[in-house]
């Protein structure tokens, strides 16, 4: 389901400083609230925001819906492989399948990936 491995667990755990710069960044464009690593992704609307922010042009952010999860995942998780070269480290239907509550340490290991691959645009 999700490719993390346990000294990537380690590592991550000692990274406090780094999960906080990523949740602030990935809440920046749209004002979405983002708390954690869980939950507050299990829309898809912070995986779109943070794709958006680097790839305004790609689609029209105001026009997605919390509802429509599927479609924000496979829209985020498309456009950052497509554009960015982001190897999809959880792949929609996970997500489906872990509903309101992802497994966050896939989450973090995701959206760290992608921001390193989406910074590459700034």
């Amino acid at each position: 389901m999700c490719k993390y491995t346990t000294h990537t667990q380690r590592h991550l755990q000692s990274r406090h400083t780094h999960n906080h710069t990523l949740l602030t960044l990935s809440r920046r464009p749209q004002n979405i609230d983002i708390q954690n690593f869980s939950s507050s992704w299990s829309d898809g609307m912070a995986f779109c925001a943070l794709v958006h922010s680097f790839f305004p042009t790609e689609f029209d952010y105001n026009v997605l819906t919390p509802a429509d999860r599927k479609h924000n995942f496979e829209l985020a998780f498309g456009t950052a492989e497509e554009k960015a070269g982001c190897d999809r480290l959880i792949e929609v239907d996970d997500m489906m399948v872990m509903g309101r509550k992802p497994d966050p340490m896939c989450v973090f290991t995701y959206v760290q990936s992608m921001y390193n691959h989406l910074r590459k645009f700034e």
